[in-house]
């Protein structure tokens, strides 16, 4: 049976729910998804265990949130100079 790198995106993209998401973030938000999704279908290709892929997502996750909170800061700074 073929595993599915989906179940390991949205674990961690469950985590974080798009509702009421502002248009300039959800282009960042889906270029992040789709590298989490070739990073998942990279490692199982690999035979990686299931151990070593939620790590490896965890790492790249972690990137991710640091972009993404630099993101909101920004918008946010904006939102306070309107």
């Amino acid at each position: 049976m073929q595993e599915n790198p989906s179940k390991y995106v949205e674990a961690f993209a469950g985590k974080y729910p798009g509702q009421d998401t502002p248009e300039c973030l959800k282009e960042n938000m889906a270029r992040h998804q789709h590298h989490l999704s070739t990073l998942a279908t990279s490692l199982i290709a690999k035979g990686c265990n299931e151990e070593t892929i939620v790590r490896s997502l965890e790492v790249a996750f972690q990137s991710y949130q640091a972009e993404l909170l630099d993101s909101i800061m920004a918008l946010r700074e904006g939102a306070d100079e309107s």
